[in-house]
């Protein structure tokens, strides 16, 4: 394997960590998806956790602006010290038990058979507890275990040989859409085609633009082109392509000196 030995750098995860914005609590992402600490998806549901809390006192102190001046709330950690963290748990539930009715079947959970009513009890039941356990560990401590399955893709997609700040850059964007988007993705197709940096100018050329055209390919979110999301993906491409747009540069600057040819503009 090319890159076996890679994993994100101290840098890469510095700049991993203040591109997430981290959030010491749960959180409701963008797209509406209960999210802890620096970008862990929780699951595909909102923060009931959260939303419970949201209902008033005594609950109200455990809510915190994700970033001064914002709308976006979080739970603190801390709530789940809280003597009365059950009875969190148990409102969270109820909350969670319709929104799964809804989800699953367009209706009031007390329309549902006993048999339904269990399946969706189960489901809320366990997304409240899978929120519930993150309150209890760090941000840190749930990156460094996230990190190994985004590292893991990267090594088994690309075959060819990176750089620590190539690799930094693609374990970024796969920790932003996931190992199976990554692993589906044009941006492994163009890099293992390796054009960006071999081949003549013009195929150089061809294949910084096809690899940053792959990049820039997410960049929405719920559907919507997002500017964070447009200003990340800029700065991964930039990172990944940096050292290939110097070289190009070089090779441009050999090819007009060996045939008196003045600057071509790209």
């Amino acid at each position: 394997m090319a890159n076996e030995n890679l994993v994100l750098s101290e840098a890469g995860v510095e700049k991993l960590t203040k591109t997430e914005r981290p959030v010491p609590g749960l959180y409701d992402d963008p797209s509406g998806y209960c999210t802890f600490g620096i970008g862990h998806l929780v699951h595909k549901w909102n923060c009931f956790l959260l939303e419970a809390a949201s209902t008033g006192d005594p609950w109200s102190k455990y809510l915190l602006e994700q970033r001064p001046g914002s709308n976006g709330l979080y739970l603190e950690r801390s709530a789940a010290s809280d003597p009365d963290f059950a009875k969190l748990k148990t409102r969270a539930v109820e909350i969670a038990e319709s929104a799964v009715t809804q989800k699953w079947y367009k209706k009031r959970f007390d329309k549902l058979t006993g048999q339904e009513q269990a399946k969706v009890t189960a489901a809320a039941t366990k997304a409240v507890e899978d929120q519930a356990s993150l309150l209890g560990k760090t941000p840190d401590e749930v990156l460094k275990e996230d990190l190994k399955q985004f590292e893991k893709a990267v090594r088994a997609d690309i075959k060819v040989e990176l750089t620590e700040r190539q690799f930094d850059a693609l374990v970024s964007l796969c920790f932003n859409i996931g190992p199976s988007a990554f692993s589906r993705s044009k941006v492994v197709a163009e890099i293992n085609k390796n054009r960006y940096r071999s081949g003549s100018v013009q195929q150089r050329q061809d294949g910084i633009r096809a690899v940053e055209n792959a990049f820039l390919e997410f960049n929405k979110s719920d559907g919507r082109v997002n500017a964070g999301l447009m200003r990340r993906r800029y700065a991964e491409a930039d990172d990944f392509l940096g050292e290939a747009r110097t070289e190009l540069k070089e090779l441009e600057k050999n090819v007009r000196i060996a045939s008196g040819s003045p600057a071509v503009k790209i």
